[in-house]
């Protein structure tokens, strides 16, 4: 189901001189991302040529619609079964500036925070993302070429970002895999133990 787009902005300048929402694009979506509430789930933007909607694709375990934020390691995937999901949405332009996204479900709704941009203590503030509005945030970990160009200008190196973002989602991934790994290894124990 397609949302019917908002207003017509393909690009905004920032004429409040609100550091928090840099000059930017719509495309600053295109990306692929790393969830900390839902490890291992692939999670990708992909803003439509009309710039001002976009498709999400990604990845979940267990039934739709449930509450339990659950990873996709290898142990949930097999306990709970993975799916694909998909939708649409729109792109909003704030008349300060700041670039929306929304699902129009109430429950996706976001804004872009660059990296540095906020001083606030809900997490990954050090990096490029997705900031929803249940204080989670989904942090880049592609470089933006696999999908069409992105353009945000913080006077900031992008391929210094991308490393960072690179770098934190393997940690996500490594960590996430470890405590997995953990838990395994004390479920054995345990049934040994019995």
């Amino acid at each position: 189901m397609m949302i019917p787009p908002p207003t017509a902005f393909a690009a905004v300048s920032n004429d409040n001189n609100n550091s928090n929402y840099p000059d930017t694009t719509t495309t600053v979506f295109n990306h692929e991302y790393a969830d900390p509430f839902h490890p291992l789930c692939k999670r990708r933007i992909q803003v439509n040529p009309n710039d001002l909607t976009f498709h999400y694709s990604g990845t979940a375990v267990g039934p739709k619609d449930d509450p339990v934020r659950r990873g996709c390691s290898t142990e949930e995937i097999q306990k709970y079964g993975l799916r694909q999901g998909a939708f649409d949405g729109n792109i909003i332009i704030t008349t300060n500036g700041q670039v929306k996204i929304s699902a129009g479900d109430g429950v996706h709704e976001g804004v872009w925070e660059a990296a540095n941009s906020v001083n606030t203590n809900l997490g990954f503030e050090n990096l490029d993302g997705i900031r929803w509005n249940d204080g989670n945030k989904w942090t880049v970990i592609d470089d933006g070429t696999s999908t069409s160009a992105v353009a945000i200008s913080t006077g900031a190196s992008s391929a210094s970002g991308a490393s960072v973002s690179k770098d934190a989602g393997s940690a996500v991934l490594y960590g996430w895999v470890g405590l997995s790994a953990l838990a395994g290894f004390k479920g054995i124990i345990d049934k040994f133990n019995e």
